[in-house]
């Protein structure tokens, strides 16, 4: 079984169906969104769209702050949604939440467990939800290393002796945008499959 796990989406939408066909995704792999999938980049509706119709056994969102916000009810000081976006939700046929359906969302805190690993959207998240699962395994994360976006491949990094993996390769500062394949069968994560694609062109600041 193999698991496909993406970072830092953010309304990508060409460069996320290149990055899904240069990975071979089939419906029967499962595709772990690790927050922000939509937002402030380019194509949010097209990005929300093709989520809202995958089959609901084989997608999983991890919240990051877009997530989030769906549930603020518009609170200023929590919601992160910008207000172009507030359009194209209205768009669906079901509650903002209910846009991912919620057996495929996961809390920020709780994160998500795989047999071979553990994903969070980002450290702070991690931090406080991680000492509920094996320490052993090598954690995935959504963010960028050290807010560093001038890292365009995944980070490897091991501190007391913990794994981890910065997935977020900068595609909405015109960067990559990465995927993380995980057989199930293999515990090594250095031999893990990790497929990028450029980024079309930096988008940060031109959607807000």
């Amino acid at each position: 079984m193999r698991t496909i796990i993406i970072a830092g989406v953010n309304g990508c939408f060409v460069e996320l169906k290149q990055l899904l066909k240069k990975c071979n995704y089939v419906q029967e792999d499962t595709l772990v969104f690790l927050g922000n999938v939509a937002n402030d980049g380019p194509e949010p509706y097209h990005t929300l769209n093709f989520i809202y119709h995958l089959t609901h056994n084989n997608f999983v969102i991890i919240e990051g702050e877009f997530e989030k916000s769906l549930k603020c009810e518009d609170d200023p000081i929590e919601c992160y949604i910008l207000p172009r976006l507030q359009k194209i939700l209205e768009k669906f046929p079901s509650t903002t939440i209910g846009l991912f359906h919620l057996d495929n969302l996961r809390n920020s805190f709780d994160g998500f467990e795989l047999q071979n690993c553990v994903m969070f959207a980002d450290t702070e998240h991690m931090e406080k939800g991680l000492q509920k699962y094996d320490m052993k395994k090598p954690v995935i994360l959504g963010e960028n290393y050290k807010d560093n976006t001038g890292v365009n491949k995944p980070v490897y990094t091991i501190k007391n002796g913990r794994k981890s993996i910065y997935l977020n390769t900068n595609c909405i500062n015109g960067g990559k945008l990465t995927a993380l394949l995980v057989e199930s069968s293999e515990p090594n994560w250095y031999n893990w499959g990790v497929v990028s694609v450029p980024a079309l062109k930096n988008y940060l600041g031109s959607y807000l």
